[in-house]
């Protein structure tokens, strides 16, 4: 990192009160998971997000956040989702950003990376659309843009003024996914109590105002607990909103949210991916302990494929179920093969010898080789 990165990374400059202590930095941390629902009466969901900060570095001064959101509207299945690294002075270090529309076989995916290079942020943005991709690079003199944050260190922000209850306006620069450089207002009210969704609950809320090159104007506003926690993000110009889990009066959805897999790239998919290992590790942890609860089943198995190897079936699959049909609690009377029926089983005297020994019918091997000698029968 250049020295000048780190001599001009004072945000006491355009952050007043700014001042991070142990006890904010560790209130800063938590993982949160919201609904996305549509503006209406009943208020649908039609998706979810999550975010996530944590302290990284060897003196926990850095933070690494981590924003997903997916959702499901009109048969477009569309989503966002942010990694990004920032000093405990609202610093980018480096974040990539993607957003990406899946519709119909074809997908528009858009974004942006942006990082430290000597002493400038790199900026690269990429958009895809079906086949077709295209690239831009730029860089932006970091003694220029001393007070230019990313979507990342935005949320980080959020969290800290609500954490310290600013009141006021802050100004400065934002970056949009095509690269693009806006100017962004903060107007932060203090926490006081408000009827939310038929609550009555202490809130502080931000007005977010973002102002683009050509004069467009994008409006949001955040209520959040004074600890922080998102309880509602409204965008002003589109049809849903992000909202708490607390909240009441939110109706489920009513299929379940159909994900697109992007080919092989739903590993990458942080909310996604950390449920399939959830689940993953949740039914082979039931099954190891079922097998540690029923050693009987780990001597079955075993004496299955010591069988198998024994008398080597031409049709497997059909010696398999006649295998296990013998250890049925119900079998079925017109296929199953009693016990009884078995000894009466007519063995050649060479194969007699060779594999019926004293403990017949009780030994597996013996038995299932009288099985298989009848199973062979049948076929002829």
């Amino acid at each position: 990192m250049s020295d000048i990165f780190i001599q001009s990374s004072n945000s006491q400059q355009w952050i007043p009160q700014f001042f991070i202590d142990p006890n904010k930095l560790e209130a800063l941390c938590f993982k949160e998971t919201l609904l996305i629902c549509l503006k209406n009466e009943i208020v649908t969901q039609i998706g979810n997000c999550c975010i996530s900060v944590e302290s990284i570095g060897p003196q926990k001064h850095e933070f690494l956040i981590n924003t997903k959101f997916c959702m499901n509207i009109d048969d477009h299945f569309g989503g966002s989702k942010v990694v990004c690294s920032s000093t405990n002075k609202f610093n980018c270090l480096e974040e990539k950003r993607t957003e990406y529309v899946y519709h119909k076989g074809s997908l528009n995916e858009k974004t942006l990376f942006m990082g430290i290079q000597g002493n400038s942020y790199y900026i690269e943005t990429t958009e895809t659309y079906q086949h077709n991709k295209s690239r831009n690079c730029k860089n932006l003199i970091y003694s220029q843009n001393k007070n230019l944050l990313s979507e990342g260190t935005n949320l980080l922000l959020m969290r800290y003024l609500t954490i310290i209850n600013y009141d006021g306006t802050l100004t400065f620069k934002n970056i949009m996914i095509d690269g693009n450089i806006t100017t962004c207002q903060y107007k932060c009210t203090p926490a006081k109590y408000i009827k939310l969704y038929e609550n009555h609950i202490e809130v502080y809320i931000i007005e977010r105002v973002i102002e683009n090159q050509n004069g467009n104007v994008e409006s949001m506003k955040t209520y959040l607990t004074p600890k922080g926690e998102i309880l509602e993000h409204n965008w002003l110009t589109t049809s849903y909103i992000l909202k708490s889990k607390s909240l009441e009066n939110v109706n489920p959805m009513i299929e379940k949210l159909r994900i697109a897999i992007r080919n092989n790239y739903w590993t990458e998919d942080m909310e996604i991916f950390s449920k399939y290992l959830d689940e993953r590790c949740n039914e082979v942890t039931k099954f190891i302990g079922y097998l540690i609860n029923h050693p009987e089943i780990k001597h079955l198995i075993a004496d299955y494929t010591q069988t198998l190897l024994i008398v080597k079936p031409l049709h497997v699959v059909d010696f398999t179920i006649q295998y296990f049909k013998a250890f049925s609690i119900c079998p079925e009377s017109q296929e199953f093969i009693l016990m009884r029926q078995i000894s009466k089983i007519s063995i050649p005297t060479q194969e007699k010898h060779a594999n019926v020994c004293d403990f017949y019918p009780l030994c597996t091997s013996c038995r299932m080789a009288s099985i298989f000698h009848h199973y062979v029968l049948l076929k002829l």
